[in-house]
């Protein structure tokens, strides 16, 4: 069955996922068997499947290691979901550390402003009404406009975790510049990517990839004709013009993912670590 599913069309497969994750949320409201500070499963049609509480703390390990967070941090998580690493960080992060998440699905934030600040004040979310076909949020204001509403200098740790994989080049200069601004100087950026080099693009060629990134837009790939933005692949190296117009310096070696090989590396996406300086 694994093997058919690639076969299938993502419609297909999103209904496929809807009566599930359906059925199991009525089963945990019937039985009240939902553990706390953890969102329906309907949910993972927008934060992806998997353990909820496992992928949490899994990136919580690897900000801790690659980023420096530490329980006096200032956080700023872009993307941040239905807080799924924001809950791993709750019994790390203490006052005067605090943390902020953005994201642009107004549901996502307003159930984690109901399920998390209540319990932890200094964990505070954000809308932003930011246009994605992908999150199907078409009427908000431009990605490349958009302004971070926190002061400059104000974050130890700033990360993004599948939220540039869904978003355009220009879109990801304007916000990289973003980042750059709130961040302390010597303070760290974690962010994934779908990243193109000349070794990927041999993979991509040669079916070696997970994703198939078919379709050639100019300045970057997408696995969809129609909605690009459901999965993008920008250049490496025109990424990396854009931390270093935005003084950002990537701590080298770049953290390759899965994606491109199938062997398993540090995580599925690729992962750059940068410092402002």
């Amino acid at each position: 069955m694994r093997m058919l599913r690639k076969y299938f069309p993502p419609s297909v497969k999103r209904v496929v996922k809807m009566v599930m994750y359906s059925s199991i949320d009525i089963y945990q409201s019937i039985t009240g068997t939902r553990k706390p500070m953890t969102p329906p499963a309907m949910a993972s049609l927008l934060i992806g499947g998997g353990n909820f509480q496992n992928i949490g703390k899994g990136f919580r390990f690897h900000l801790v290691n690659k980023a420096g967070l530490n329980k006096n941090s200032t956080v700023l998580e872009i993307g941040c979901g239905y807080g799924r690493v924001a809950v791993a960080l709750t019994d790390l992060i203490v006052s005067p550390g605090r943390y902020d998440g953005v994201d642009i699905v107004e549901k996502a934030v307003d159930w984690c402003t109901k399920e998390i600040t209540p319990h932890y004040p200094n964990f505070r979310f954000h809308y932003a009404d930011v246009s994605n076909p992908y999150a199907k949020h078409e009427d908000g204001r431009s990605a490349s406009a958009y302004r971070l509403p926190f002061g400059d200098n104000t974050y130890d740790v700033v990360y993004l975790t599948s939220v540039f994989s869904h978003m355009r080049p220009n879109e990801i200069r304007a916000y990289l510049n973003e980042i750059s601004r709130v961040m302390k100087l010597h303070g760290k950026c974690f962010i994934t990517y779908y990243l193109i080099n000349s070794f990927v693009e041999e993979q991509i060629a040669c079916k070696r990839a997970l994703q198939d990134f078919r379709y050639d837009f100019g300045d970057f790939l997408s696995t969809h004709k129609r909605t690009p933005e459901h999965a993008i692949a920008v250049s490496e190296s025109l990424v990396r013009s854009y931390y270093q117009e935005a003084g950002l310096v990537i701590d080298d070696p770049i953290l390759y993912g899965t994606w491109a090989t199938g062997e398993k590396h540090f995580s599925y996406q690729d992962v750059i670590v940068a410092t402002k300086q």
